[in-house]
């Protein structure tokens, strides 16, 4: 089961996620490019932290396989399934190839936005140190120029930030198998987090956007830690939810 899920959350829709993560950044800066000389981890660290479609990104991480659930119930194919194995492995299955799917898709678009801008006539990384210089935070590995490992590091927080928002709309379809809605709900999500932790004056670092931007001040270690702490318990109780639902719906329809 577990290949035939990878093989449906790699495919085509995979492909145009990343695809439209990286556009959905180009559009945010493009205005700001100029070909004659621009820095391009400059505007890689404006682009997500002023990106105006950032409502876009959970919906985009929840393209490739959020939907893998809702196609097959309404096409009956669960119950046929479920006839060969447990509803756990099923359940399982759907949510390590959603969650992988999405995590993928947000970095590998992430990282093709950095490659565009290195790409385009005029980059350079000529005074990317002098503009972060006064930054603390993760960002102190660009002052110290450790870029390989920053970029690592930030593709890390996306794999788990996308993850996050892909399980969670796999979840919501266990209880509502609706493709339009399910690929919704990861923006609800995305916003209600802002405001649960602003009205309730929780910690700065469940903030998933915060988080996933390393804008919490903490070192570029303490930074990484914090998002396995944060995004992967909330990561496996979507799986946990998932599971629930599927098991409640194929006992009552």
């Amino acid at each position: 089961m577990i290949k035939a899920d990878l093989r449906r959350a790699f495919g085509g829709a995979f492909v145009l996620a990343l695809t439209l993560y990286a556009v959905q950044y180009v559009l945010g800066i493009v205005q700001e490019i100029n070909f004659s000389g621009f820095d391009a981890i400059v505007r890689f660290e404006n682009a997500r932290l002023y990106n105006y479609l950032i409502w876009v990104t959970p919906v985009l991480a929840a393209l490739p396989y959020a939907r893998g659930f809702v196609q097959d119930w309404n096409s009956g194919y669960t119950s046929a399934l479920l006839v060969r194995q447990s509803h756990r492995r099923y359940a399982a299955s759907k949510w390590f190839s959603c969650a992988l799917a999405g995590g993928l898709a947000s970095a590998a678009g992430l990282m093709l936005f950095l490659l565009v801008l290195f790409l385009l006539p005029g980059a350079h990384t000529q005074h990317y140190q002098e503009t972060f210089r006064d930054l603390i935070g993760m960002k102190t590995m660009l002052v110290a120029g450790e870029i390989p490992r920053y970029m690592a590091g930030v593709a890390l927080l996306n794999v788990l930030d996308g993850a996050l928002y892909a399980a969670s709309a796999l979840a919501f379809s266990a209880y509502c198998p609706n493709a339009c809605l399910t690929l919704c709900f990861p923006m609800l999500v995305h916003r209600a987090d802002r405001l649960i932790v602003r009205a309730l004056a929780l910690p700065e670092w469940l903030n998933f956007g915060l988080l996933v931007e390393g804008q919490l001040g903490l070192s570029f270690e303490a930074t990484l830690a914090m998002g396995l702490k944060v995004y992967i318990p909330f990561i496996v109780l979507c799986g946990a939810l998932f599971a629930l639902g599927v098991r409640r719906r194929l006992e009552h329809g």
